[in-house]
């Protein structure tokens, strides 16, 4: 969303010297790159903001070159204190942002409505609500996308069957989401045994249920050549051997997957 005032140093200065006495200002954007959230010819209200406190979603004001863009962050590194921010319209983010590129945050627009667009209303364009406000909207449009990508879903006709076509696609997006394997935790230990045949012992704690265990094994067989792992059990259970290498390149040196 670029305002291509034709005075834009000007309109610089004067927004800066707001801003830096915690004025808010507002204008009208013009262009479509922050469609359908922002149209071209909507007032957007901008406010001081502490670049801290911006997280990914927010609407900020951003100076580039002589030009002003009011785009989206979609990415903030903390330590270098550094931003991408893309239009919603788009799909090549812009430049990566500097602190001081940052002019401030969008914080509400003003959106014609009634007969003829005489009445004004408020939006919030910050927060979580309109966050999660803009995230609906992309699910929204990835539904849409999915079921245009499909011949026989583009002749779908009707309310009923539309709503049997996004009930799919719900069950299709909630089967991949259960799908998804979550990491517990690991504990390790490093022993030197002797005898026929030694047990190690280590203690391990895993939690939940639908649980996946792997143990790998690492042992030194230059003094003994034909050493191997005879089994692994956890909880009296015996697990079940997944593979074994033997690493020639380094004398000794044997691994073992459970």
């Amino acid at each position: 969303m670029i305002n291509d005032k034709a005075h834009s140093r000007l309109f610089g200065s004067v927004i800066q010297g707001l801003l830096s006495v915690g004025i808010g200002f507002r204008f009208r954007a013009h262009g479509r790159s922050m469609h359908p959230t922002i149209r071209d010819g909507e007032i957007l209200h901008v406010m001081p903001v502490a670049v801290e406190t911006l997280r990914k979603g927010d609407i900020v004001l951003f100076a580039d070159s002589l030009k002003y863009k009011a785009h989206r962050v979609v990415w903030i590194d903390g330590e270098q204190r550094t931003f991408i921010a893309r239009g919603d319209a788009g799909t090549v983010p812009d430049g990566v942002l500097g602190t001081g590129q940052i002019v401030g945050r969008v914080v509400a627009k003003e959106e014609n409505v009634g007969k003829q667009g005489k009445q004004v209303r408020m939006v919030p364009l910050c927060g979580r609500r309109a966050r999660l406000n803009f995230l609906a909207c992309q699910v929204r449009s990835k539904t849409a996308n999915f079921a245009r990508s499909f011949p026989v879903l583009r002749r779908v006709r009707g309310w009923n069957a539309v709503r049997k076509v996004l009930v799919a696609c719900l069950f299709l997006w909630s089967s991949s989401l259960f799908g998804q394997v979550a990491f517990d935790s690991t504990s390790s230990i490093a022993q030197r045994v002797t005898g026929a045949s030694p047990t190690i012992t280590l203690a391990h704690t895993t939690a939940g249920t639908n649980r996946v265990l792997v143990v790998g094994v690492s042992i030194n067989i230059t003094n003994n050549t034909g050493a191997t792992v005879s089994g692994v059990t956890y909880q009296g259970a015996a697990l079940t051997l997944s593979g074994a290498h033997n690493d020639e390149a380094i004398p000794g040196a044997s691994s073992c997957g459970t």
